[in-house]
């Protein structure tokens, strides 16, 4: 394990698979080297055939008797990547259960959101994100797109509203704003936002140099 991780820090990921190849072929029920050596698959470029093969390591061992939270990232990244989207986030809650991260909920929320019946599952993993990072813009603006597709429109009129007012002032979070209220044909406010995108677009006036010896 350790030559494996020397080779990785050092940028060789085709050494680091190579010894990590030989600890999981030594001990196939070693957990660690088996979900370092999905790690180092998922990494790299192979596509589906090394998510396949990372899946195939991730479950393989009948338990994970160290409660390890990086399998359950890993395995559902594997999910993901083969489009598996309801297994990948069953692994992510897995893995959340067991430590909580909100990079992770952030993906997972993206998944639930694509899934039929499962946008309020989304909201809930988006509001938690919100809740320990409240100037968080991404999950902001995945909770203004969830709450609107599920009719919560000052929910999400309110999230839009924080986002174009959230410095620095942002043209394209304020025609955002605009496109919500057209659609909501509120043609009032949704021209004053236009007008206040229009406004952050505008030059700034330049100064005239001065003369020499002015």
């Amino acid at each position: 394990m350790a030559m494996a991780r020397a080779a990785r820090s050092s940028g060789d990921q085709a050494g680091a698979r190579d010894w990590l190849t030989l600890a999981v072929d030594a001990d196939p029920d070693w957990v660690l080297a088996r979900v370092e050596l999905a790690d180092v698959l998922l990494a790299g470029d192979g596509g589906t055939s090394a998510a396949a093969a990372a899946l195939r390591l991730l479950e393989g061992p009948a338990r994970n008797p160290e409660g390890n939270p990086r399998l359950y990232r890993l395995l559902g990244q594997a999910r993901a990547r083969l489009r598996d989207g309801s297994g990948a986030v069953a692994a992510w809650a897995r893995s959340l259960e067991l430590s909580d991260d909100l990079d992770l909920r952030l993906l997972r929320a993206v998944l639930l959101r694509d899934q039929a019946g499962r946008g309020g599952e989304s909201i809930a993993e988006l509001e938690r994100v919100r809740a320990a990072r409240p100037n968080d813009r991404a999950a902001r603006s995945l909770l203004a797109e969830a709450y609107e597709a599920v009719g919560r429109r000052a929910d999400a009129e309110a999230e839009l509203v924080w986002l174009a007012s959230a410095p620095p002032p942002s043209a394209a979070a304020l025609r955002r704003l605009s496109r919500f209220y057209e659609r909501g044909n509120d043609r009032s406010r949704a021209a004053e936002a236009e007008r206040a995108a229009q406004a952050v677009e505008k030059p700034s006036r330049r100064m005239r140099p001065l003369k020499p010896g002015a």
